[in-house]
């Protein structure tokens, strides 16, 4: 992502987060990420382009920053409260904080979804990394290491939803993390 396409990504996700997508227009997006429309234009074509491009890079920036703190862990259950507070949390205080966020996060429409969707896939592959040292215990479950890190990922991000309150989430993700370290073979 060039330095404009950045600033005009980081200008829409606080547009979207203030607004709600449906009611946040281009020039609200340019006038955020300090550009004349026309400029807007020339990089993104239209509000599902900088929709993708926002949901793209506030993914990656997530990801990247779990996995910088992923390299400093060696214990996988700090691994996965790491991925959890990223992921998890960040995103249940955004939506808590905004009921637009939730639109955002949804991905709104199908270019959206269809950006998520490979987001997630980038998500599932890197939580499938930390898990594969631990493949003998999953392939005995009856799993493999691609099947727990889809499970784990579909199951924490969803916890956002089922949660009455952070502590209710906390208290979900707990159980998660239990079962997940239980069945590798690690001590919860």
């Amino acid at each position: 992502m060039t330095n404009q396409e950045e600033k005009i990504a980081k200008a829409a996700l606080t547009v979207f987060t203030r607004y709600g997508i449906g009611r946040a227009t281009m020039s609200d997006i340019a006038k955020e990420a300090g550009l004349v429309r026309q400029t807007l234009y020339t990089v993104y074509s239209s509000k599902d382009d900088v929709l993708c491009a926002a949901i793209r890079h506030f993914s990656q920036q997530s990801l990247s920053a779990i996995q910088q703190d992923w390299s400093r862990e060696n214990d996988l259950g700090e691994k996965l409260d790491i991925y959890f507070e990223q992921s998890v949390v960040r995103f249940f205080a955004a939506i808590q904080a905004s009921p637009d966020a939730a639109e955002m996060m949804s991905g709104y429409n199908a270019a959206g979804k269809a950006e998520i969707a490979k987001m997630r896939l980038k998500k599932v592959t890197a939580i499938a990394e930390i898990f594969a040292p631990f493949k003998t215990p999953i392939l005995a479950a009856g799993l493999t290491v691609d099947q727990l890190a889809d499970f784990f990922q579909s199951a924490s991000m969803n916890l956002r939803y089922d949660a009455e309150d952070e502590t209710h989430l906390r208290s979900l993700f707990a159980a998660l993390k239990v079962t997940v370290l239980s069945l590798v073979g690690t001590d919860p």
